[in-house]
C-alpha cells in the first residue's frame, strides 16, 4: 500500500510527498473491475445465444438431438396376446383398441371414437410394457417406444420439440401406437417446485394430446409405477380415457407366466410347474423369468442333463433372498437356528405348512422361511 506524507500544512496550501504512482494504482483497479462486469455479461449472452440455437455450431448439435429418430424407436412388435399370460381383464379392454385398429371404419359409422390415451399402472415387473407391444402386434400396426425421460434435456426448448416431432412422424404413420415408457418423468404433477424447462415440455405434450382427432388413428399408450405422482391434467379423460391397473399375477396367471417362459427349457420331468406356481407367491412375471433362466444357468454349470429340481429350488432361494454367503460364526448360527425354528413352529401352529426352511445367509437375510 503506498504511502502518503504530509510535509505543510496551512489555510490555503497543503504540500504532499510520496510515490507518484497512487493513480495509477486506481486506473488498474477500476479497469480490472469493468473487465471482470463485461466478462460476466459475456458469459450471460452467450449462454442465452446457446440456449436459443442461434449459435451455427450448437444449433448443429442441438438439431441432432432433437430428431426423432435419434431416440424414438419404431417397429412391428411381433409380441401378441398369447405372449401374454395372466392379465386377463387388462387384455380384455385392450383388445377393443386392436379390433378398433383394425376395423376404424366400422367404429367410425356407429359414432364410436377411438380413446386418444391408455394409462397403463401397476407395479414393475408384470408386464406393462409387454401388453403395449401385444397391442401393435395383434393390430399389426407402428409401435414407437419412447421414454418419459427422453425428454428430459439441459436444453431449452429440446423436449417441446421431441414431443411436437414424435406426434408429428406417427401422424405420417398412422394407424400407429405411441408407448411413454416411465411416464412420471414426463407428466410428473406441477407445482411451484417444478422446473420451467419441464413444465414447457409437458404442456408441448398436452397440446399434442388435444390436437389429434380419433381419425388420425395414433393411440398413446403411457406406463408408469407411480400413478399418484401424474398431473391430473396430463390423465383426465379426453387425453387419457381408459386407467388399466395391471396387477401382481395370482397362482392361475403365474402357472400360465411359468408355462409361457419354460416353452424353450430343457426341463426335468419331475419338475411340477403348479407347485412351484404356489411356491412363488407375491413375485411378478419378471421373477418369474429369471427364476427359470437362473435355473437353466445353474444346469449348464454344474453340466446337468436338464433343469432339475436342485436347480430351480437354488434359483427361487436366489431371486427371492439373494446369493448365498458362508457364515463361520457357531454362536450366531445356533441363534437364527433357533429363530428360524420359532418360525416354523408357529406356522405349524396356525395351521400353516412352508416349503423350505435354512439358516443359510443370503443376501441381508440371515435365515429365511419358505411358507
Amino acid at each position: 500500500m503506498p504511502y502518503v506524507f504530509l510535509t505543510h500544512v496551512s489555510p490555503t496550501h497543503v504540500a504532499v510527498t510520496g510515490p507518484t504512482h497512487l493513480g495509477w494504482g486506481v486506473i488498474v483497479g477500476m479497469v480490472g473491475f469493468f473487465v471482470a462486469i463485461g466478462f460476466v455479461f459475456f458469459v450471460r449472452a452467450y449462454q442465452k445465444q446457446k440456449a436459443n440455437g442461434s449459435d451455427p455450431k450448437e444449433k448443429m448439435h442441438v438439431e441432432g438431438a432433437v430428431g426423432s429418430e435419434a431416440f424414438a424407436r419404431v417397429a412391428f412388435s411381433r409380441e401378441t396376446f398369447e405372449s401374454v399370460a395372466g392379465n386377463e381383464a387388462a387384455k380384455e379392454q385392450l383388445a377393443d383398441l386392436v379390433d378398433f385398429l383394425r376395423r376404424s371404419f366400422a367404429y367410425q359409422e356407429r359414432g364410436a371414437k377411438l380413446p386418444k390415451g391408455i394409462l397403463l399402472t401397476g407395479p414393475p415387473g408384470v408386464g406393462k410394457t409387454l401388453l403395449a407391444k401385444a397391442v401393435a402386434g395383434e393390430a399389426n400396426v407402428p409401435f414407437f417406444s419412447v421414454s418419459g425421460s427422453d425428454f428430459v434435456e439441459v436444453y431449452v426448448g429440446v423436449g417441446a420439440r421431441r414431443i411436437r416431432q414424435l406426434f408429428e412422424k406417427a401422424k405420417k404413420s398412422a394407424p400407429c401406437i405411441v408407448f411413454v415408457d416411465e411416464f412420471d418423468a414426463l407428466a410428473r404433477r406441477r407445482d411451484h417446485l417444478a422446473n420451467e424447462e419441464s413444465t414447457r415440455t409437458l404442456n408441448a405434450f398436452l397440446v399434442e394430446m388435444d390436437g389429434f382427432l380419433a381419425r388420425d388413428s395414433v393411440i398413446v399408450i403411457a406406463a408408469t409405477n407411480l400413478a399418484e405422482v401424474l398431473d391430473p391434467a396430463a390423465i383426465r379423460p379426453g387425453r387419457f380415457d381408459r386407467h388399466i391397473e395391471v396387477l401382481p399375477p395370482d397362482r392361475v396367471a403365474r402357472r400360465a407366466i411359468l408355462g409361457v417362459h419354460s416353452r424353450e427349457k430343457k426341463l426335468h420331468e419331475s419338475i411340477d410347474l403348479d407347485q412351484l406356481a404356489r411356491k412363488t407367491a407375491g413375485l411378478s412375471g419378471a421373477h418369474l423369468a429369471t427364476l427359470l433362466n437362473e435355473a437353466a444357468i445353474l444346469s449348464v454349470r454344474q453340466e446337468a442333463p436338464s433343469i432339475l429340481p436342485e436347480h430351480i429350488e437354488e434359483s427361487l432361494a436366489r431371486v427371492v433372498a439373494g446369493l448365498k454367503h458362508p457364515r463361520s460364526d457357531r454362536t450366531l448360527r445356533r441363534r437364527i437356528a433357533v429363530h428360524e425354528a420359532g418360525h416354523a413352529t408357529v406356522a405349524l401352529a396356525c395351521g400353516q405348512s412352508f416349503e423350505q426352511i435354512s439358516v443359510e445367509p443370503r443376501g441381508r437375510a440371515l435365515g429365511f422361511v419358505f411358507l
